[in-house]
């Protein structure tokens, strides 16, 4: 937020700043960056409920 810098974020992390107007995006249509997120987990988790609470968070965020 210097003015002095362009970069990517994802802009699940910078929703505020977008709606205070703080910062703006360039182009959204033509300058994006796409990536695949993967979650790996062992078959037999010690604690499966752990993995599918982590599992349900990732999948709220990252839909």
């Amino acid at each position: 937020m210097s003015g002095k810098y362009i970069g990517y974020m994802p802009q699940s992390q910078i929703q505020e700043e977008l709606r205070v107007k703080k910062i703006r995006l360039i182009n959204p249509d033509k300058h994006y960056y796409e990536f695949k997120l993967d979650f790996v987990t062992k078959k037999k988790a010690k604690d499966p409920n752990k993995v599918n609470f982590i599992r349900s968070k990732f999948q709220d965020v990252f839909k």
